[in-house]
């Protein structure tokens, strides 16, 4: 049974799609200059939204304009700011809505090359070296020898998925 619902309206007349708690629904409205992409979900019994400026064909910024309930109500305080941005899936990280834990904290060295965020690693250590010494990150602020980068929040649930384009993929990072 359908729990979300859009409506689109263009030269081609007018088209309705339906979504599920489980699919959630997500369109993109893109110009040469790049695109509107709205996201509807279901999290712990409630809608949100997610609005965000998007790239369309190489044109076009980043950016979360709005992740929050579809009422408008707020869960989190109405003052509280986002911690950062995670680097796996783009959207504001809000301290809050990440549970007792708060969000995952890695440093930018940490991420994949295809990572927008990725700073090189200073060490050229193999992942043997790593697995010997029990050391998965390549912060260097884990292992003594340097000041860590600015360290960046990830949700739970894309450090769960493993999130893609990232050099971790759920493992346990050091803390």
């Amino acid at each position: 049974m359908a729990h979300f619902y859009g409506i689109l309206q263009g030269g081609r007349g007018r088209a309705t799609r339906c979504g599920t708690r489980t699919s959630g629904m997500e369109t993109t409205a893109a110009s040469w200059e790049g695109a509107v992409s709205v996201s509807l979900y279901e999290r712990d019994g409630c809608d949100y939204a997610r609005v965000k400026l998007t790239p369309w064909h190489g044109r076009g910024t980043s950016r979360v304009l709005y992740d929050g309930p579809v009422s408008g109500a707020a869960t989190v305080r109405d003052d509280e700011s986002p911690v950062g941005t995670c680097p796996a899936c783009g959207e504001l990280v809000y301290a809050s809505r990440e549970g007792d834990g708060g969000p995952v904290w890695t440093c930018p060295a940490d991420l994949a090359e295809t990572n927008p965020f990725h700073e090189p690693p200073l060490h050229n250590w193999t992942e043997a070296d790593r697995e010997r010494m029990g050391y998965y990150g390549n912060c260097l602020a884990d292992t003594g020898d340097d000041p860590c980068y600015e360290p960046l929040p990830l949700h739970g649930a894309c450090y769960e998925r493993g999130f893609p384009g990232t050099g971790f993929a759920g493992r346990a990072m050091p803390g």
